[in-house]
């Protein structure tokens, strides 16, 4: 049976995938990419719609919150800016102009 890119990201063998080699994963990944195009690209979407819709829950509930925690977006900014410094780094999501929402992507 075929694993889908998930299951190479959250996976490991049978069991999923502990916080550290999530981490290890999305660090390499990000460096692949954004280190090959360092300095030829002026901006990178890092991370995508992480915010919660729903009231009194901070983040969307998905396999990157599982596996590594809150500061999983942080991380992911953090591994960008060192793989490409002179690029425009950016949270992108719907609705963010809604004051609630907007909040939350602030925090």
């Amino acid at each position: 049976m075929a694993r889908g890119v998930s299951g190479l990201v959250f996976q490991d063998g049978d069991k999923p995938t502990g916080r550290a080699l999530v981490l290890q994963r999305m660090r390499n990944h990000i460096d692949q990419v954004a280190g090959h195009f360092r300095g030829k690209v002026a901006s990178w979407d890092v991370v995508n719609k992480a915010i919660s819709d729903n009231n009194g829950e901070y983040l969307r509930t998905n396999k990157w919150l599982q596996a590594v925690g809150e500061d999983y977006v942080a991380e992911a900014f953090l591994e960008a800016r060192k793989a490409d410094p002179g690029a425009e780094l950016y949270y992108n999501d719907y609705q963010i102009e809604r004051p609630a929402k907007r909040a939350k992507a602030m925090r």
